[in-house]
């Protein structure tokens, strides 16, 4: 895998030295890299470095919210100790607009991912608290096209904790579905699977 992600890095420097424009890498380009660095050791890392790059020059296709939910979902499946501190930085910096006008608002796919990325640690009750807190600022802040799937993965991340302030929350939030989908947010119906967790 490393040795595939030096052939990818020497590719991508070979394209940004093009002088033309047609020749230098793209928004897929760059989304390529980024699921290369998800196979190889220290991904995080090589993410969030390739992103401050990416923050000083502009892609020949600019870099919008699926390359982003491409990068969200590499950090989140990695596995290493900084995965809650990364994704909320980048959600911070596609809330800032630094990467161009097609970066929209991260939306409830965005969300989805930070919370499975958050909740990737089976039995860590402070990283799923974090998760939630991460959703609550967000439709407090507007975002307001949060379905059931993140919802869905926070009760079952409280219930993998197997602790007793888990199962309650798993409760209080499989409550606030119910509310939310009986005054008509279809979006909020509850899934057959919340009620076996």
């Amino acid at each position: 895998d490393n040795a595939l992600r030096e052939k990818a890095e020497a590719l991508i420097e070979s394209m940004e030295s093009m002088e033309e424009r047609e020749k230098q890498p793209d928004k897929y380009s760059y989304t390529s890299l980024v699921i290369v660095y998800g196979k190889c050791d220290k991904s995080v890392e090589r993410v969030m470095n390739l992103l401050d790059k990416l923050k000083h020059c502009v892609p020949r296709k600019e870099l919008d919210n699926r390359f982003f939910k491409v990068v969200l979902k590499t950090i989140g499946e990695s596995g290493e100790d900084n995965v809650a501190e990364n994704i909320e930085d980048v959600l911070a910096w596609m809330e800032s607009g630094m990467f161009g006008r097609h970066v929209r608002r991260p939306d409830a796919l965005c969300y989805q991912m930070a919370v499975r990325g958050l909740t990737n640690n089976p039995g860590n009750l402070d990283a799923v608290q974090r998760a939630e807190r991460l959703i609550s600022r967000a439709r407090e802040s507007g975002q307001d096209a949060f379905n059931n799937i993140c919802y869905t993965e926070l009760i079952d991340a409280y219930v993998a904790t197997n602790t007793p302030e888990g199962t309650k929350r798993a409760d209080e939030i499989l409550e606030i579905m119910e509310k939310e989908f009986a005054s008509g947010n279809s979006n909020m119906m509850p899934r057959k699977s919340n009620y076996e967790a």
